[in-house]
């Protein structure tokens, strides 16, 4: 009888153990999708678009525009403020087209972007803190080059 206790206490414990490591698991897989990115500097957008054998020119302090090789533009903006980057997100993506054939949207707090396909073309929007980087209206053959430009960057 009391060897049967101690077995059900240990096979209990087990369980309770095996339950706790899934969980600090399960936790620490969503904790680590969590982390918002880093933004972009001058420098860094610089290096991946030349990876890349984009032509990178800078317009004034705050504006990098790299040109592919296709021809389509990404531009990075650094702004003063978070404020004032959000606030440019906000008038740019007002200015999308209706009627997107597919599109994705996340808004944190630090972070924000918008990517949509509307008649065959390709937008993105990408805000991280004081940053905003632009894809406008390229043809949406070219979304697997822009995601690996997007990854290449941290985005």
């Amino acid at each position: 009888m009391v060897s049967s206790k101690i077995g059900r206490g240990i096979a209990m414990k087990r369980k309770f153990l095996i339950a706790a490591l899934v969980l600090v698991v399960a936790l620490a897989f969503t904790l680590s999708g969590c982390k918002s990115p880093t933004p972009l500097t001058h420098e860094l957008f610089r290096e991946k678009a030349e990876e890349a054998e984009f032509t990178v020119e800078k317009d004034g302090a705050d504006v990098s525009v790299a040109t592919s090789p296709n021809g389509y533009t990404i531009t990075l903006k650094i702004f003063s403020t978070d404020e004032a980057a959000k606030s440019a997100y906000s008038t740019r993506e007002g200015l999308l087209p209706d009627g997107s054939s597919s599109s994705v949207k996340v808004d944190l707090p630090r972070h924000n972007f918008t990517k949509l396909t509307s008649g065959g073309r390709y937008y993105v929007i990408y805000r991280i803190g004081s940053t905003l980087l632009e894809i406008w209206d390229v043809d949406a053959s070219s979304k697997n080059e822009i995601a690996d430009f997007l990854k290449s960057v941290g985005y």
